[in-house]
C-alpha cells in the first residue's frame, strides 16, 4: 500500500493533530512547505507525501468538528 512507503505514515500521523488543533488550511500550508523543503535539498515533490499529509489533517479536522458538536449542540 502506498501509505506504507517511506515515510508517509510520520505525514499522516502528526498532520493529525495539526488539523485537530488548527485547520485544514494550516494543513495545507504544512504540506506543501514539507515537501517545499525536499525540493530545496536536491529531492522531487512526492504528492503522495503531500496527500497522506493532507489526509490525516481532513481526519484532525473531522475530529475537531465532531467535538466542536458535542460542546456546543
Amino acid at each position: 500500500m502506498w501509505l506504507n512507503e517511506s515515510n508517509r505514515k510520520k505525514h499522516f500521523l502528526y498532520a493529525i493533530p495539526l488539523g485537530l488543533v488548527f485547520t485544514i488550511l494550516c494543513v495545507l500550508g504544512a504540506a506543501s512547505a514539507l515537501e517545499f523543503k525536499d525540493t530545496q535539498y536536491g529531492n522531487k515533490w512526492d504528492w503522495l507525501d503531500w496527500i497522506a499529509t493532507m489526509l490525516g489533517g481532513i481526519i484532525g479536522q473531522i475530529v475537531q468538528l465532531f467535538i466542536i458538536y458535542l460542546i456546543i449542540g
